[in-house]
């Protein structure tokens, strides 16, 4: 069986700048919670 590669998610640095560039409030610290994670998720589908 062979299994579908996948490119590697972005970074929490990466999502927290995103979420600032939209005016989506976030932590300067640590992992951005997971509703950012979804906002960005939603923003970048193909």
């Amino acid at each position: 069986m062979e299994e579908a590669l996948t490119a590697p998610g972005p970074s929490s640095a990466e999502v927290r700048a995103w979420a600032r560039a939209n005016g989506v409030a976030v932590a300067d610290r640590g992992r951005p919670a997971s509703q950012v994670w979804e906002a960005w998720r939603i923003s970048h589908q193909a």
